[in-house]
């Protein structure tokens, strides 16, 4: 049995086909452009509505519940403060048990006031403590 192929199957054999694409296909860079302002607008949303939230706390804060400026501590007259407690701390330690507290002990705060006093003598190595610092800790017998 012999096939023949008759002249149209030979021509449709010689024609390329047609390939259709589509109008548009979004490429990758388009793609992560749109991804990029998504995620800009979500980010200004996000950032509107934190601002409308604060507006409205604000607005049911009592006039009375606020205190004046000249009552509030700075920072850094709040740090200062905890520091002097922390010296304070250290001295009545020191004066009840007659040492100094330790980082390896069982108790809690002992162990919270022997890093304090690690972390002082670390930074009085390195020269980044304060000379009032240095002092007290000289005067409570740390240095």
């Amino acid at each position: 049995m012999t096939t023949e192929t008759t002249p149209r199957q030979d021509q449709d054999q010689n024609t390329l086909p047609i390939i259709v694409e589509p109008e548009h296909v979004p490429s990758s860079s388009s793609s992560s452009q749109n991804q990029s302002l998504k995620a800009q607008k979500k980010k200004a949303y996000k950032k509107r509505k934190k601002e409308r939230e604060r507006i409205e706390r604000t607005k049911n804060i009592d006039s009375s519940s606020i205190m004046s400026a000249n009552t509030l501590r700075s920072g850094a007259q709040a740090e200062l403060e905890r520091w002097d407690e922390m010296c304070n701390l250290i001295v009545d330690f020191k004066k009840q048990f007659n040492r100094l507290p330790s980082i390896r002990s069982g108790n809690k705060m002992e162990t919270t006031v022997g890093r304090w006093i690690f972390l002082q003598k670390s930074r009085y190595k390195s020269g980044k403590l304060h000379e009032y610092h240095v002092n007290k800790l000289r005067s409570t017998g740390i240095l």
